[in-house]
């Protein structure tokens, strides 16, 4: 599925941190390295170059000269939050990207499957729950259960 993409823009808060299946350094990555079919490194190494790698993302997050190399967009930068297009817009000026290349992964209907749809970005919605879109909710281009579904698909 994200082969698709050049761009994956993702929901950082609430999709990939704080709590549930999101990733984060309490995260037995050596399951979810033998979930996804890997084999030939021991527990340990796999849990400990993860690990390794979240204290290095942690430091160039805290610099920000070296944080500025990433195109990172807050809703702070276009003082505007999910579901305003405004948002995304800004977004897409700074990945100078074409919109049919990007795809947005988030796990709020209504801001971020919402608010990609209103920026003409296909979507990637992470339905935890299982429980499906109502009919008044916005259709985002793909449903997954959970991150590793990402890869898999």
């Amino acid at each position: 599925m994200l082969s698709r993409f050049t761009v994956v823009l993702l929901d950082m808060n609430g999709t990939f941190m704080f709590g549930g299946d999101r990733f984060g350094p309490e995260q037995d990555f050596a399951a979810t390295y033998r979930a996804l079919g890997g084999r030939q490194l021991p527990a340990r190494v796999v849990q400990d170059g993860v690990l390794a790698c979240f204290e290095t993302l942690g430091a160039i997050y805290d610099d920000s000269a070296r944080c500025d190399a990433f195109p990172t967009v807050f809703s702070s930068d276009s003082r505007s939050v999910k579901p305003s297009r405004k948002l995304f817009e800004h977004a897409l000026s700074v990945i100078q990207v074409p919109r049919p290349e990007v795809v947005f992964v988030g796990d709020s209907l209504r801001c971020d499957i919402g608010g990609a749809a209103g920026a003409g970005l296909a979507s990637i919605w992470i339905d935890r729950a299982g429980r499906g879109r109502g009919a008044r909710d916005p259709e985002p281009t793909f449903v997954i259960g959970n991150l590793l579904e990402l890869i898999d698909s």
